[in-house]
């Protein structure tokens, strides 16, 4: 007579329990793997965003590098220049209108795009298209987003996109000397990764200045007489171009100097043009008598101006 050989192993319960432990030990295994391949798409996507804008960035400092020499006809290179919406002419490889601008219909992920419009250096300027709505339709060039996720404006927040180095409150694009870009960016909003932000920064070296006239020379010679050497040698032209120099008497605006095409005496707004050049020597009629208006006017070959009035002495 055989003997039965014992049986041992899990009891029902046992194996229940062992499968509820496993089932939770693999819940919170894949909820973590879970968590870490969507914090790796997340940060993937700021990534991509922070490299997109990078590259926005060096493409938009390469334009401003190439900004537009100005003209007699045209003396301003920026076209707009305010927190959001940035317009330049640039000359790489055609003459062209750039414009940057930020669409923050939605605050939490505003996207900033460009527009150009493309027109030879021989051709007429043919305006500046329309920039109310940003993009902005009639442009005729390209319209396309430069990057995404931008969080300049979240919550109310009003951190600017572009700063300027030399822009008063007149509005003077020409008086710009640089222009400093900041764009944070947020794929995220209110969840790790954390916001970054991306800045560039350009000195306009092609932006033209107003010429400058700390003061001009006006001597009396002999004393007492109506005879006087004028000298202009103290203004100067902030890119150090040669400036032309004109001068006038008389009393008026100074926005209304008749024009000098000559040296001869052409009048205009109360003024009188009496002559041009670095030094001028100029004899008041003998029938004018107590102190008389001497305007100078620089202008550079951009076509920016400046002007200086002093007083003669009396005139016997």
């Amino acid at each position: 007579m055989s003997r039965l050989r014992d049986e041992s192993g899990f009891t029902l319960p046992e194996l229940l329990t062992a499968i509820a432990l496993f089932m939770f030990i693999m819940g919170a295994t894949l909820d973590t793997f879970d968590g870490f391949v969507t914090r790796n798409r997340t940060n993937t996507k700021l990534n991509d965003a922070t490299d997109q804008a990078r590259t926005a960035m060096d493409r938009m400092a390469h334009q401003l590098r190439n900004l537009a020499s100005p003209t007699n006809s045209n003396v301003k290179s920026i076209d707009k220049a305010t927190d959001y919406d940035l317009v330049f002419q640039t000359v790489d490889p055609v003459k062209r209108r750039v414009r940057y601008c930020l669409d923050s219909t939605d605050p939490s992920s505003a996207t900033l795009w460009m527009q150009t419009q493309a027109f030879a250096v021989n051709a007429t300027d043919p305006g500046l298209p329309p920039t109310s709505t940003c993009p902005a339709s009639g442009w005729g060039g390209s319209t396309q987003v430069v990057t995404a996720n931008v969080t300049n404006r979240i919550n109310g927040d009003d951190r600017n996109v572009f700063y300027y180095t030399g822009l008063t409150g007149d509005g003077d694009t020409s008086k710009i000397t640089g222009i400093r870009a900041t764009l944070f960016l947020d794929v995220n909003p209110g969840k790790p990764p954390a916001e970054v932000s991306i800045a560039s920064g350009d000195f306009l070296r092609n932006q033209n200045q107003v010429p400058v006239i700390p003061d001009f020379s006006l001597v009396q010679s002999p004393v007492g007489s109506h005879h006087f050497i004028m000298n202009a040698s103290d203004a100067s032209d902030p890119e150090g171009r040669t400036l032309d120099y004109f001068w006038y008497t008389g009393t008026g605006d100074v926005a209304s100097l008749p024009s000098c095409a000559d040296d001869t005496s052409q009048t205009g707004g109360g003024f009188s043009c009496i002559g041009r050049g670095l030094t001028f020597d100029y004899t008041f009629n003998p029938t004018v008598h107590g102190a008389q208006n001497v305007v100078l006017k620089v202008v550079d070959p951009g076509g920016l101006s400046a002007t200086l009035t002093k007083q003669t002495p009396s005139l016997p």
